[in-house]
């Protein structure tokens, strides 16, 4: 077929995946094994599975001296590349430790089938077991995809492509439940957050696509995913600004109150741990009113999941007043000290 015949079936996979793949069910209580309750028994033990006609055709016209001949611009394009013709094909994928240079070019990376390994026996031998094993998943099975970065063309060239499974392959209602094949999309990521935004939980935000969708059989990710992917996403919103704005702000407030009062902590990654502040107002209140001295943490109950401590005492006229507060890491004696 050739490399540009290659590259027109991947555009044709890329094509069939948006618009022909079928979806099934899923129980949004489990994360599901990446193959556990997925294959097929009729679909053999190797590239099938499917009902999609068109798709079986296509993927069956990827033979390996074609793939061989391909070329890509990064690995992330070789890595979408491989998952598209694991979903067409029916089973997941895992992707392997990279070696990387000074620069940080990863000289090769290597992809997988989720069934490749097998188990470590010492999971099976455990004297005092309360509940039984997790189910078999791991079959041996050797199919997988390297590619190696090339200094000439700077581009990842394939230097191995294994077809060949040794296990039965998911059927196409079945294999938007594997792990590698789950996906929140940006469309639905913004729709949940607004939803999140006036109150919605994620259970309820979840029932919302199901019932849009007309069924669990059309969603294509579990709640699991969906609470990962908003997480995600959090945590990506206080890294970006949300520390640097809240110490920028008490800079400001330092610059207009010479008594004002603020220290903070930060990790070996950089990132903010503790931080404590006390106003001008607060500090002459607690050097007047602070023979007693009252704290009260309110447990994780922000969208930053740290305990917020208020100190807390009493006025002349018998009136709450504020001596500072602190948003604390954890809520050890070490951290409250």
């Amino acid at each position: 077929m050739g490399q540009d015949g290659a590259l027109k079936t991947h555009d044709m996979l890329q094509e069939t995946e948006n618009g022909k793949i079928g979806m099934d069910g899923c129980d949004l209580n489990q994360e599901p094994e990446c193959d556990r309750d997925t294959f097929s028994e009729e679909s053999g033990g190797s590239i099938g599975g499917h009902e999609n006609e068109e798709a079986d055709e296509l993927v069956g016209a990827i033979g390996v001296d074609d793939v061989m001949k391909l070329t890509f611009d990064t690995e992330e394009e070789a890595g979408e590349f491989y998952n598209l013709y694991a979903k067409l094909s029916g089973f997941g994928i895992r992707k392997s430790n990279a070696k990387r240079d000074a620069d940080g070019i990863s000289r090769f990376r290597k992809w997988v089938c989720c069934c490749e390994g097998y188990r470590n026996e010492k999971w099976f031998n455990y004297e005092d077991r309360k509940k039984e094993a997790k189910p078999v998943t791991r079959t041996g099975c050797e199919a997988c995809f390297r590619v190696k970065y090339d200094i000439e063309s700077v581009k990842y060239v394939v230097t191995r492509f294994v077809m060949e499974h040794n296990h039965p392959l998911a059927s196409e209602a079945s294999v938007q439940h594997i792990r590698s094949h789950r996906k929140v999309s940006d469309a639905e990521y913004a729709q949940a957050k607004s939803l999140k935004l006036v109150g919605a939980r994620i259970c309820q935000i979840t029932k919302h696509f199901v019932i849009k969708a007309g069924g669990y059989s059309n969603v294509g990710f579990c709640i699991k995913d969906l609470y990962n992917r908003m997480d995600e996403e959090r945590r990506k919103d206080i890294l970006n600004g949300d520390a640097e704005g809240a110490l920028g702000f008490l800079a400001v407030k330092k610059d207009a109150d010479d008594m004002f009062f603020y220290k903070y902590h930060v990790d070996n990654e950089g990132r903010l741990v503790r931080l404590f502040w006390a106003d001008s107002k607060s500090r002459v209140n607690f050097s007047v009113f602070g023979d007693v001295l009252v704290f009260d943490t309110t447990y994780q109950t922000n969208k930053y999941r740290k305990p917020l401590v208020v100190l807390a005492g009493v006025n002349n006229h018998l009136n709450s007043t504020i001596f500072g507060c602190a948003l604390l890491s954890d809520e050890r004696i070490e951290t409250y000290e």
